[in-house]
């Protein structure tokens, strides 16, 4: 599984709706990471440079590695929401082929109304439930794909929702939110995408704000 599909699996609520939002921003920086780790793309001076363009066997991964090349000099927080345009629906399906997440419509008209993705396998989420809240602790340490999911849940103010209260064993979520901005840190692929990912929303949040402001003026 790759570290976007964690990232969907771990996060999805129990009624099968997305309450994070961001998805695209965080599919594509997990793919980032995927590929940094794979040492196929590296930031160099904070900009995309493709190391090794030969395929890596996995399509989704393909993808995400020819987007980035079409923008490699870009720095990520530039582009990540154009190059994670549709890969979520994408890394949903596989899941789905896996049978980890089942998706649920309502339809009428022949219009689709919306649309859940249910965990259908629960101990899948729950191992990687508890990988996660091992490195949070400290009884474990984290590897690379490890902290880059934790980067992500962090960047995203996901963790909440990767980790609710029954999964906490008790740890309040501050401690945890601690923990996570220490091992967010460690990884510069990581780190890099989180910056990345918090700079894009941002940037989306002031221009939703400017619109409204002259709409109102």
């Amino acid at each position: 599984m790759l570290i976007a599909e964690e990232f969907l699996l771990v996060t999805r609520a129990d009624d099968g709706f997305d309450k994070v939002g961001r998805a695209e921003l965080a599919v594509a920086g997990a793919l980032l990471c995927e590929l940094a780790l794979a040492e196929r793309i590296s930031l160099d001076g904070g900009r995309i440079a493709v190391v090794d363009a030969s395929p890596t066997g996995d399509e989704l991964l393909d993808e995400a590695l020819g987007r980035f090349a079409e923008r490699a000099g870009k720095k990520p927080k530039d582009v990540l929401a154009r190059i994670g345009r549709g890969l979520p629906g994408w890394a949903l399906e596989r899941l789905s082929r896996a049978e980890v997440m089942q998706e649920e419509q309502a339809r009428a008209l022949g219009v689709r109304w919306w649309s859940r993705w249910r965990v259908v396998d629960p101990l899948r989420r729950d191992r990687l439930r508890a990988e996660l809240l091992a490195v949070l602790t400290g009884r474990e340490e984290p590897d690379g794909r490890t902290g880059s999911l934790v980067a992500l849940l962090h960047a995203t103010n996901a963790l909440q929702h990767a980790l609710p209260a029954e999964a906490r064993d008790g740890i309040p979520l501050r401690e945890l939110r601690r923990r996570a901005k220490e091992v967010a840190r460690g990884r510069w692929a990581a780190s890099a995408v989180s910056e990345a990912i918090q700079a894009a929303t941002a940037a989306a949040a002031a221009a939703v704000a400017a619109g409204g402001a002259a709409a109102s003026s």
